[in-house]
């Protein structure tokens, strides 16, 4: 087995962030393929002061994983029976190219934004484009 760092991937780590991604994109990517994005049910265990609840903010019904908020809007509330990323989601956490690192970070980013209280996005994102809802 190579080293992580030492040029080629581990089997099994999946992708490297791309090198044009900004630091802040890189760690994220990193962090959804990892399952550490800063949602509601993780914040609640590491910060519990500022998450008061592990409940999407969008659906007020269920746990806010990451799951589950890539795929609730205030338009179309995900069920509470999603506990999968989405295939489009898995496949772009393994790619090398950059546009497909760089919308899955984007979709992330504005996810987490519509769990913040008001949850407009001032991304303009729309979180379909990846995971196939419109």
């Amino acid at each position: 087995m190579a080293p992580y760092y030492g040029g080629t991937e581990t089997p099994g780590d999946g992708s490297r962030p791309n090198p044009n991604l900004t630091r802040s994109e890189g760690t994220l990517y990193r962090q959804i393929q990892t399952d550490s994005v800063l949602t509601p049910v993780l914040g609640r265990h590491i910060a519990p002061a500022i998450y008061e609840t592990s409940l999407c903010t969008v659906c007020c019904a269920t746990r806010g994983t990451l799951a589950h908020i890539l795929q609730c809007t205030p338009q179309d509330p995900a069920p509470s029976s999603i506990r999968e990323l989405p295939v489009t989601v898995r496949r772009a956490i393994t790619s090398s190219d950059y546009n497909t690192q760089k919308l899955v970070v984007q979709c992330v980013r504005e996810a987490l934004e519509r769990q913040r209280v008001g949850g407009a996005s001032p991304l303009g994102l729309s979180a379909g484009r990846l995971t196939g809802s419109s």
